[in-house]
């Protein structure tokens, strides 16, 4: 009797859901996904909350189910939304995407990163730009995050030429990256490795004029410096005047 009386009420709902049942449904799937509750997350998607609504709290707290998922560091709620048709390239947060409270996350676990590289490998999500117009890469590299989080973002389509915060290529950020950072120089190398393996123009100027080898001279990364000539990279002033 209470399996019949659950199947009309989730056949009602889906015909017709009240504004008030949503809101309901929506804090109710919050709370499932705060503690991790995949029973009662897919009752409540069953009887017809939809994957993509969105959880209020405020307009900055604005986030996708999948991204309190993401935030939270739970894979196994984030695969079910997406098997329940969850569009990972929705966004929230002021307009970020889905990938923003991974990267952002003051403490990130190994539930996170599993969260990252089920979601990195979705089409769209690892070029999506945040609301500033700056991709997933340009963030990981400006947030100092390791190079598995690099690799990963390279592998599945993000663009190793791209521009970084501060209008500059990716590999002349990471190639002065000391001063920004508390990173070792063998993390940074890494970094560099990777994204001259994925095409990084070696030799792009900044605006100062400058080249990732000069970048990595002026900030005393001398192995970094090492590797950039070893596969190309020149100096400014050893350049030819078409800067080529």
């Amino acid at each position: 009797m209470v399996v019949i009386c659950a199947a009309v009420a989730c056949f009602l709902l889906m015909r017709g859901m009240p504004e008030w049942k949503r809101r309901s449904d929506i804090r109710e799937a919050a709370r499932a996904i705060a503690v991790r509750d995949i029973d009662r997350l897919g009752e409540l998607l069953a009887c017809g909350l939809s994957p993509a609504s969105l959880i209020a709290e405020g307009t900055w707290r604005e986030r996708t189910l999948l991204m309190a998922a993401a935030e939270k560091g739970s894979p196994e709620v984030i695969k079910m939304l997406c098997l329940h048709g969850a569009n990972p390239l929705r966004t929230g947060y002021r307009g970020n995407g889905v990938l923003f409270p991974i990267l952002n996350a003051e403490h990130r676990t190994v539930r996170h990163w599993q969260c990252f590289s089920y979601l990195v490998r979705l089409p769209g999500v690892p070029t999506q730009p945040y609301a500033c117009g700056i991709e997933p890469l340009g963030w990981a590299i400006r947030l100092g995050l390791p190079d598995g989080y690099i690799s990963e973002l390279l592998e599945n389509g993000a663009d190793a030429n791209g521009m970084s915060i501060g209008g500059e290529k990716h590999l002349f950020t990471v190639s002065g990256t000391r001063p920004m950072f508390d990173q070792d120089e063998s993390s940074i190398i890494r970094i560099v490795e990777l994204l001259v393996q994925h095409g990084a123009d070696i030799n792009w100027l900044s605006r100062e004029g400058q080249t990732a080898v000069d970048a990595a001279h002026l900030s005393g990364l001398p192995s970094v410096e090492e590797f950039l000539l070893g596969k190309g990279g020149k100096a400014r002033h050893d350049l030819g005047s078409s800067g080529e």
